[in-house]
């Protein structure tokens, strides 16, 4: 991307994303067949998770979550204060969910953008409403 800038954010639903050009402005990156929106939800294949392969996310992961619902996450963002979340026993560090989220949206806008990473990466977060 480049002198491009691209903007990730981290919902606890759905994740999104926006690539900013200089010489264009800012454009959604589509992150399904169907639209922008991506499910934040994971799906853990495997334990012990070895890489980020062994996770599945967005609708794969929601696919998946019939066959196995023990290995299904469906809000990751929601295990922020948490240091692992149990998988069949098996202790999968919350960082390793963020980051399959976090790098399939970073793959497809590297392959929207024929591999030239971006020059910044952005990740934001929408604010749950307070509580009163």
């Amino acid at each position: 991307m480049g002198d491009r800038s691209l903007a990730i954010d981290f919902g606890t639903s759905n994740t999104a994303a926006a690539v900013t050009d200089p010489r264009t402005g800012i454009h959604t990156l589509s992150l399904t067949h169907h639209g922008n929106l991506m499910s934040s939800s994971v799906f853990v294949r495997s334990v012990p998770v070895r890489s980020l392969d062994d996770i599945l996310v967005g609708d794969a992961a929601v696919n998946a979550a019939d066959s196995d619902p023990g290995a299904f996450v469906p809000s990751p963002k929601r295990l922020v204060g948490m240091p692992a979340v149990s998988v069949h026993g098996t202790p999968v560090p919350r960082a390793a969910l963020f980051a399959a989220v976090i790098g399939n949206v970073y793959h497809r806008a590297l392959r929207h953008n024929n591999s030239v990473p971006p020059s910044h990466v952005v990740l934001t977060h929408p604010k749950r409403g307070r509580r009163t």
